[in-house]
């Protein structure tokens, strides 16, 4: 009988980190059935602590499946956590088809390679006639210093905010910057020949959007598939720092503040800035451009990794300074935004109203506006 899933391949979305690995998420997402008609099989298991976020418009956990739960148990490391091998097998999909797994976190692997060695041994056993295929794009790395600053701003990690220059110089972003020995590790494991690696360059994707050029590094057409999506769309300077501020003294409500913000605030409402100094981001670009170049060459065949180099700066950049105007800008928007899209619901209107009143009397009392 003819092995009907040979050839197949296992399409491995390491992400990294903010180069839109949630957007290609949710378009894996809502086109599970049409892929897999297509002849791939984008497999995901929805936890209740996965429901819930998915309730509050936090689309990245429920994008990523059956993932998430086993990153969450890894990093968890106690002792009574499962085995890698235990989660990985947990995984569950069509030998017949290709199938495609993502997840940013497959970045964090790469610092623990012998549970890298695993997760991959135990899904080669369960599917071994699978090819592996690893796609990661990369971000210009003072571009991705920023963005996780805002995004931890958004997100309510940072509830003091550092300076530039302590910020860009944390230890961990040694590692995490330094993409061709995160390569090396994967190159080694899966063979270089089956890295794609991908600039995360809107110039550089097919067609300029990021999930044409996903479906054309699956070799799947586009025609018929939902690829008008966008995720986790960066954040107003204006309202990150909003967020930022309200997550550190309102507490129970603080994930609907944040659901509702992401879901109806328009990304850059008013004039985008430089939240870190720019003199730095320009140094950190430098620091890293023998290296991108050489990643350039070697997977891409060409002579630099990205087209475009951050600006250079006069030195007279200052820190955003948040202010009760700026206050009341944001908290306005929010209401607006809620007005067009929860017309018929008076009742979180009622609550969204109450809670903004109190960030603002807060925010106000502890002489931070």
């Amino acid at each position: 009988m003819k092995n009907m899933h040979k050839n197949k391949s296992i399409f491995l979305h390491i992400g990294t980190k903010k180069t839109g690995s949630t957007t290609i998420q949710n378009f894996l997402c809502h086109n599970q059935k049409k892929l897999y008609d297509l002849g791939f099989d984008y497999p995901t298991e929805f936890s209740e602590k996965v429901k819930t976020a998915k309730s509050y418009g936090m689309m990245g956990l429920p994008q990523s499946g059956n993932l998430h739960e086993i990153f969450i148990n890894w990093m968890e490391g106690d002792e009574n956590s499962p085995p890698i091998e235990n989660l990985a097998s947990q995984i569950d999909a069509d030998i017949n088809k290709n199938i495609v797994l993502s997840s940013e976190n497959f970045y964090f692997f790469a610092f623990n390679k012998k549970d890298l060695v695993t997760f991959k041994e135990t899904l080669s056993k369960k599917f071994p006639n699978h090819n592996w295929k690893i796609i990661v794009y990369l971000r210009r790395q003072d571009e991705y210093v920023e963005s996780l600053y805002s995004q931890e701003m958004k997100d309510g990690c940072m509830t003091t905010k550092t300076s530039s220059e302590d910020y860009i110089s944390n230890k961990e972003f040694e590692l995490t910057l330094n993409y061709q020995s995160f390569l090396n590790v994967y190159a080694e494991l899966f063979g270089k020949e089956n890295i794609i690696v991908r600039p995360y360059e809107k110039a550089q994707f097919k067609n300029e959007n990021i999930l044409f050029d996903f479906c054309n590094i699956l070799g799947v057409k586009e025609d018929n598939l939902i690829v008008d999506l966008k995720s986790n769309p960066p954040l107003d300077h204006k309202v990150t720092e909003f967020l930022r501020l309200a997550k550190k003294y309102i507490q129970p409500e603080q994930k609907m503040i944040s659901a509702y913000i992401s879901k109806f605030c328009k990304p850059h409402p008013t004039e985008k800035i430089d939240l870190l100094d720019p003199e730095l981001k320009f140094k950190l670009y430098k620091k890293h451009l023998a290296s991108n170049n050489e990643i350039a060459k070697a997977y891409l065949g060409k002579d630099t990794l990205f087209l475009k180099e951050p600006k250079k700066t006069s030195g007279d950049w200052k820190p955003f300074c948040f202010t009760v105007e700026d206050a009341v800008q944001v908290t306005s928007l929010i209401l607006a935004e809620l007005t067009k899209n929860d017309i018929n619901n008076s009742q979180t209107i009622k609550k969204l109203v109450n809670q903004n009143h109190q960030i603002i009397q807060i925010l106000a009392k502890n002489k931070l506006i």
